[in-house]
């Protein structure tokens, strides 16, 4: 019997997912539970989460700032940090760019801009990007160890809310399926290009699969009928015949909620 038992709420618009996501952040950073040491709130990329931001830029800020959040990036596109397609640009520009820089951990993309567009003579930059911003992050956050199935015992970056999204391809974060980021078991944070029907075609680095099921709440908002075989493909007990590479979402080990709107909720039981 699966102990995977999600939140599951089908929203009726991107204002209402974005509403319950932000409820979700308000509630994790005012009952913290460990005053020693910041809330971890990683960020993602996407239309819906920047309309949260910029919810949370005009009513939270002072709430955030007071409660000691860090905001880090759960993944980045190799652009220039400056290029619209870049997360880190959506980001600053919905909330980030009224929050102190030192309650930031930001990505360098830097050591990968020349052949981030190259998907074979890229993956050494992506690496370098990749190893300086987990050499950040293990600098800024708490870490704790994990002990897998195997019997092998991992480090765990301590992250209290991981918002994600879900591509069309089954993606999320930027672990796309048969990515290295998909396979890879030994990192914090890892690289991936993506598949051939998304874009941009540059490099990412992503917080790695072993991070993301280990944060205390994950976060997903999904909104597009194009998700909906991505939704059931992680919330069906048993594997469907085409299963998404999100799946491994089905280890998280803390708290779950699916925030759908009714083109990728379709056919699902929303649990509250």
């Amino acid at each position: 019997m699966s102990g995977f038992k999600p939140t599951v709420k089908v929203c009726g618009s991107i204002d209402e997912m974005s509403a319950a996501a932000r409820q979700i952040i308000l509630g994790e950073v005012q009952k913290r539970a460990n005053p020693g040491r910041p809330i971890v709130l990683a960020l993602s990329g996407g239309s819906t989460p920047k309309k949260l931001y910029e919810e949370m830029h005009t009513h939270d800020l002072g709430l955030l700032k007071g409660h000691s959040v860090l905001f880090i990036m759960g993944d980045e596109r190799l652009l220039p940090s400056d290029d619209e397609q870049s997360n880190f640009a959506m980001a600053t520009k919905a909330l980030l760019r009224d929050v102190p820089a030192e309650d930031v951990v930001a990505v360098n993309p830097s050591a990968a801009l020349e052949t981030s567009a190259d998907e074979k003579a890229g993956a050494n930059g992506a690496w370098k990007v990749a190893a300086d911003y987990e050499e950040k992050l293990l600098h800024r956050l708490s870490l704790s160890q994990t002990c897998e199935e195997t019997g092998v015992v991992r480090p765990v970056l301590m992250v209290d809310v991981v918002l994600l999204g879900f591509g069309s391809d089954g993606h999320t974060a930027s672990i796309f399926p048969g990515s290295i980021a998909a396979q890879d078991d030994d990192h914090l944070v890892s690289v991936s290009f993506p598949s051939p029907t998304m874009n941009p075609k540059v490099w990412r680095i992503t917080l790695s699969k072993s991070v993301i099921v280990n944060a205390k709440h994950v976060v997903v908002l999904a909104g597009g009928k194009d998700k909906n075989w991505v939704v059931h493909g992680v919330l069906d007990e048993h594997a469907p015949e085409r299963s998404p590479v999100s799946r491994f979402l089905r280890d998280c080990k803390g708290k779950v909620t699916f925030l759908l709107d009714a083109g990728s909720g379709e056919g699902v039981s929303p649990s509250s």
